[in-house]
């Protein structure tokens, strides 16, 4: 074989190599939080995983999709849907005791924004790890 065969072949061994290297080796994020089909979280993963990654990763981790300031970027879901005191809380930032200032906070805003299924229940019922049913206190 001449030297130049040689070479070319030594190149293209190589080459093969390299591209089965890069396709073959690593394993799958076993922390990621999007579907990798539909690139958004699963559907279940608001209850589930959000406040888990939150804690893990921080907020910072969250503002890549959301926006540096949590405003909604380019997911178009701000903090602020859900958490009315911005990112780091459920309840206005100024409330130290949910008992304390809930009553007047929903006699000058209403309740409607605390019936979900992340805060306080589609029908008051309460939600796991989130907010309490209104029955606990209320008739």
């Amino acid at each position: 074989m001449s030297p130049i065969k040689a070479i070319s072949s030594i190149r293209g061994l190589f080459f093969l190599l390299a591209c089965l290297a890069l396709t073959a080796c690593g394993d799958s994020n076993s922390e990621r939080t999007l579907d990798p089909v539909t690139g958004k979280h699963p559907e279940n993963w608001v209850l589930a995983g959000h406040k888990p990654a939150a804690l893990a990763s921080g907020v910072e981790a969250c503002f890549e999709c959301h926006g540096e300031n949590g405003a909604g970027g380019v997911a178009n879901i701000a903090c602020s849907d859900c958490h009315i005191g911005g990112p780091e809380h459920k309840h206005p930032v100024a409330w130290d005791s949910t008992i304390t200032l809930h009553g007047p906070y929903a006699n000058a805003n209403g309740i409607e924004s605390c019936r979900n299924i992340y805060c306080h229940g589609a029908r008051w019922e309460g939600v796991v790890g989130s907010g309490q049913a209104c029955s606990l206190c209320h008739n």
